[in-house]
């Protein structure tokens, strides 16, 4: 049972206030976040800068982004921002942060700073100074899974302080996933989608598939598997959630994601039995966590490329490619591959949609298609483009 005097205080310091939060996003698909953000009924963003998008609001806002929203990395909440010079004065304004109102009793924390064009400089001494005020309150430095991230950002003399509410990470949909060398993020493939035009779609081919990333997150969007329908979130367990109320939340989602078509059929398949396994497991597993079911999921075939003969009945279809690339080809084979994918998508993949994956400009160019949009990103450390366009 809450303390009387602490719920008082949650009253009156965060319940029905305006707060300030932060979504992580990976650098280069900031506008599809915000996008699909404002899609989930979240406002009063700040202008979008790299990697990050700021929005003011109350804690059900940060509560709603966690639950529907599937591009960020992670959510933060700027639980206090203060002026500081010199560690001492770091330490003292540290400690008058209010962290009861925040943490659970006692819930260990795990500590990352950020420091830029300030006195306060060296990291580890800054953490150092956290770590200590938190102990007056309780709270000890861990890296244990089961600590509550908080994020110190030194920038400019100020310190900005943020609660990670994940838990795990977001990109973890709440099943365990098999994984093939070299796998693309489920947050990056929900983008891809979604900056595809996934919305219009009536099929989505994904003969490349691999462990199924992209099958997957567009079976999850279309079948209103949120992530709050497959997972926990850390901050479920903080002072100030109130549970009945994030039930209510969670009840109220929508059918299906705000960018997902009304019905789509899913083409998935590979070549590599390894590929067809893994994905085949990965969507028997996420139906597994759904509490009911909506329907089967698809069926992973075991398919090459450039044997199929795609259906021509003028419904809009989306073609997705993620060829092996990195790790997971011989060096000097991409571009003789990516040709090949040209000729084949010239010849039997005329008025498709396609979505691309190329790791370089050697590969665009032996590829050989027009496309409209390129995005940039790195997956695995690896520099890759996301070619879209129509043939």
């Amino acid at each position: 049972m809450t303390d009387p005097a602490l719920e008082r205080r949650l009253r009156t310091k965060i319940k029905g206030r305006v707060h300030r939060f932060a979504a992580i996003v990976p650098p280069g698909f900031e506008q599809f976040a915000l996008e699909e953000m404002e899609a989930a009924g979240i406002d009063g963003f700040e202008p979008p800068r790299k990697g990050v998008l700021f929005w003011q609001g109350k804690t059900e806002s940060f509560w709603l982004a966690h639950a529907l929203c599937r591009i960020p990395v992670t959510f933060r909440w700027q639980i206090a921002e203060f002026g500081a010079t010199g560690f001492a004065e770091l330490r003292r304004k540290c400690e008058r942060v209010e962290w009861d109102l925040f943490l659970p009793e006692g819930a260990p924390v795990r500590i990352s700073v950020a420091a830029e064009s300030s006195r306060l400089w060296h990291e580890g001494a800054i953490a150092e100074e956290v770590v200590a005020a938190l102990a007056r309150s309780g709270h000890a430095a861990s890296d244990g899974e089961e600590a509550v991230p908080l994020f110190c950002r030194m920038e400019r003399d100020r310190c900005a302080l943020f609660l990670e509410g994940d838990g795990a990470p977001l990109y973890r949909r709440g099943f365990e996933k098999r994984v093939l060398a070299a796998p693309l993020r489920d947050n990056v493939a929900w983008a891809l989608l979604q900056a595809a035009g996934i919305s219009e779609a009536a099929r989505l081919c994904d003969p490349m598939c691999g462990s199924g990333s992209f099958s997957l997150e567009a079976f999850l969007a279309v079948r209103g598997l949120h992530p709050a329908r497959l997972r926990r979130f850390g901050f479920e367990s903080w002072p100030s959630t109130r549970l009945p109320a994030w039930e209510n939340l969670k009840s109220r989602l929508p059918a299906r994601h705000p960018f997902a078509p009304e019905s789509l059929e899913i083409l998935c398949s590979d070549a590599d039995p390894d590929a067809v396994a893994a994905a085949t497991a990965n969507f028997l597993a996420a139906g597994s966590v759904a509490a009911a079911g909506p329907g089967p999921a698809p069926a992973v075939g075991r398919e090459d490329f450039f044997d199929l003969k795609p259906e021509k009945d003028g419904r809009p279809s989306l073609l997705v490619l993620n060829p092996p690339w990195g790790k997971r080809i011989r060096t000097g084979d991409g571009p003789a591959l990516y040709r090949e994918i040209g000729a084949k998508i010239r010849a039997d993949f005329r008025s498709w949609k396609t979505l691309v994956l190329a790791p370089g400009l050697e590969f665009e160019r032996a590829l050989g298609l027009r496309w409209d949009r390129k995005i940039l990103f790195r997956s695995g450390g690896i520099g890759v483009g996301a070619l879209i366009g129509k043939v």
